[in-house]
């Protein structure tokens, strides 16, 4: 490292920097949400639906999911805020399964108050939401704990990225099972990404963490009939980040033709 990039590092603040507070942005969703709504309503939930009930039940379980991110931070010792110094690496809780649980909290819980006020405009706020918060939060909050825990850090990124997809792949089976519809997950391994379309008939997309790829995904469309199990007969996912220049992780994910997904790791060359 050349004296140069130390003296960066050593001057650059030891916080995310992140261009908003995500729970202000939230707020201000949700009033420019409604505001629009008053000056020209644009409901879309079915009469026959108890919106204010669905929309209320899904508000306040994406409320339990950000209450226990929050209370993990705190048990873990380090600040919820992007604006203080992080302490450590939070793998426990909900960040077993994904990175950002708090911020996925904040999203549904948009959605879900799209649906208790029946109104499109949240959901459009939803949108803008989700692009401030991405490139104006996360981003900056990945770069900062990569420059301050290097390896560790990295390593996190795609043992997470492994839990993320494999909470995917029950998530689609539960589709096929709630449905009565075959559903698939189709893995792109040349845009590092995976697809599926939900219970709403939404095709959703999760990008990998940048640093992650895929090394293979036989097959690459992973179908799921009516009873859970596995039409397109067992398959197995393999992804790759590199933690430095010695080391890249290794995780393969086996799905087997009743449903049941299993990961093992490895340590292999970059």
């Amino acid at each position: 490292m050349t004296n140069l990039r130390r003296a960066r590092m050593s001057e650059a603040p030891d916080h995310a920097n992140t261009l908003v507070r995500p729970p202000i942005a939230l707020l201000l969703a949700f009033v420019a949400g409604l505001a629009l709504d008053w000056l020209y309503p644009l409901p879309f939930v079915p009469a026959s639906l108890p919106s204010a009930w669905v929309g209320a039940g899904v508000f306040v379980l994406s409320l339990a999911l950000v209450v226990w991110a929050i209370r993990t931070f705190k048990a873990a010792g380090t600040p919820v805020q992007g604006y203080k110094p992080t302490a450590a690496i939070v793998d426990l809780g909900p960040y077993r399964f994904t990175r950002n649980p708090i911020y996925g909290g904040m999203f549904v819980s948009l959605a879900g108050l799209a649906v208790a006020f029946d109104t499109l405009w949240l959901l459009a706020a939803l949108v803008v939401f989700f692009a401030i918060i991405r490139l104006g939060v996360v981003a900056r909050e990945e770069a900062y704990l990569e420059r301050k825990f290097g390896d560790a850090y990295r390593a996190y990124k795609v043992r997470s990225a492994m839990s993320e997809l494999s909470v995917a792949l029950r998530a689609v089976r539960q589709v096929a099972v709630s449905t009565r519809n075959p559903t698939s997950l189709v893995v792109d391994t040349a845009a590092a990404a995976y697809s599926f379309t939900n219970a709403k008939g939404e095709v959703k997309t999760f990008p990998l963490p940048t640093g992650v790829t895929f090394v293979s995904a036989n097959p690459a469309t992973i179908t799921f009939v009516t009873n859970g199990t596995v039409s397109t007969g067992a398959a197995t996912i393999v992804l790759k980040g590199i933690v430095n220049g010695d080391r890249a992780d290794q995780w393969t994910l086996t799905l087997n033709t009743v449903g049941q997904v299993t990961s093992t790791y490895a340590a292999v060359t970059p």
